[in-house]
């Protein structure tokens, strides 16, 4: 099982610079500096971690929660996802 976390700018022709996504495991907020693994760019204008059950960095585990923060300009407009491929 692996787990698609999703982090899409929909409106980047109106900010005036990107995002910045941040997971940690578990339920402290993740920060610039502290954080377990920073999304990675996906599409055109968008980030995403993968989740995966055996994974170095994060874990896909039943009972585990994951903190994502976002770090965007003051006008923009994200959606958030998160997708389940395999078994």
């Amino acid at each position: 099982m692996h787990i698609l976390l999703e982090a899409i700018l929909l409106n980047p022709s109106e900010v005036s610079s990107g995002i910045h996504m941040y997971v940690n495991q578990g339920n402290y907020p993740a920060t610039n500096d502290n954080y377990t693994v920073e999304g990675k760019e996906i599409w055109f204008n968008g980030l995403g971690v993968l989740i995966e059950h055996d994974s170095t960095f994060l874990n896909w585990t039943t009972g585990i929660n994951y903190t994502i923060t976002i770090e965007a300009p003051e006008n923009a407009m994200i959606a958030i996802t998160s997708e389940g491929y395999g078994e």
